[in-house]
């Protein structure tokens, strides 16, 4: 690797990296591996680990510091009145997983709610577009406004009675 800067604080984020791998309740949870380690790094220091990059001070406190949290957190119930100004939501960001499940909820329901107001916009262009047609003639007859309100309540009406 000739030509290659070696970064002064990686050393650092190897001996973070062993501590939480080598602790007994990360082992046993299964949360020792490389995925949770990135989820870590991504939710405490705010951005995402660039290799390209050197390493900050401010960026391993971080790091320190979220995952001695999350080592404490993990496992215990949340306790007394705490538990009752936690939103669904916020408990889910606690672990990894759950996490994942609620950012894609999310995104999930984001596009549901996008695609439901353009289709919206496009559907109301077509029930504008087939009204000018029917009072312009296009569709056999020729309406006139008072004629297709008329024939709109006679609509209604029949709706009403089918329910």
């Amino acid at each position: 690797m000739a030509g290659c800067i070696r970064d002064p604080l990686s050393g650092e984020l190897v001996k973070i990296a062993q501590k939480f791998e080598s602790d007994p309740k990360i082992k046993a949870l299964g949360y020792g591996d490389p995925a949770t380690a990135e989820w870590l790094w991504n939710k405490y220091v705010g951005t995402p680990r660039n290799p390209n990059k050197l390493l900050t001070q401010t960026e391993i406190k971080k790091y320190k510091a979220g995952v001695q949290e999350f080592i404490d957190n993990i496992g215990r119930p949340e306790g007394g009145i705490s538990q009752l100004f936690k939103l669904p939501k916020a408990l889910m960001r606690k672990l990894p997983e759950s996490s994942f499940f609620s950012q894609e909820m999310s995104n999930a329901t984001s596009f549901r709610q996008k695609h439901l107001k353009e289709s919206a916009i496009e559907i109301n262009k077509m029930v504008d577009g087939l009204y000018k047609m029917m009072l312009s003639g296009d569709y056999g007859g020729v309406f006139t406004k008072k004629q297709l309100k008329e024939y709109q309540n006679l609509e209604k009406k029949k709706k009403e009675t089918v329910l």
